[in-house]
C-alpha cells in the first residue's frame, strides 16, 4: 500500500462472495474493488468491511519481493472483533468452510 497502511479483514461465514470480489479484478464498469462494497474507516483511516468477525489495522515494517508477489510484514495498531458474528469463513485450497467460534463461559 502507498499509504504505509492497511487493514486485515476476518470474513464471516457467509461473506463468500465478497472474498471472491477481492480476489480477482473490479468487475466491468467498476472502478474499484471496493465498488458497492460498505465498509468504515479504520483508526489508520483503512476499511474495514460490513460484517467482518474482525479486523486488524496496521503500519507497513518491510515489504518482500517473493517471485511475482509481495510478502508484508505490519505492525499490528489496533484489533476489533465483532460479537455479533458465529462463525468465520477460512479459505483452505480454492474453497470457502465455515469454521465456528467457542463460546466462553
Amino acid at each position: 500500500s502507498e499509504s504505509g497502511k492497511f487493514c486485515v479483514n476476518i470474513l464471516a461465514d457467509g461473506q463468500d462472495e465478497l472474498c471472491w470480489k477481492f480476489a480477482k479484478e473490479p468487475a466491468d464498469g467498476e472502478t474499484s474493488k471496493f465498488s458497492g462494497v460498505e465498509w468504515k474507516p479504520s483508526a489508520n483511516g483503512s476499511p474495514i468491511l460490513a460484517g467482518v468477525i474482525g479486523s486488524i489495522d496496521c503500519t507497513i515494517e518491510v515489504v518482500y519481493e517473493v517471485g511475482d508477489h509481495f510478502f508484508v510484514v505490519g505492525r499490528v495498531q489496533d484489533l476489533a472483533q465483532n460479537d455479533d458474528v458465529a462463525a468465520a469463513m477460512v479459505f483452505f485450497r480454492g474453497k470457502v468452510a465455515s469454521v465456528k467460534m467457542p463460546t466462553v463461559e
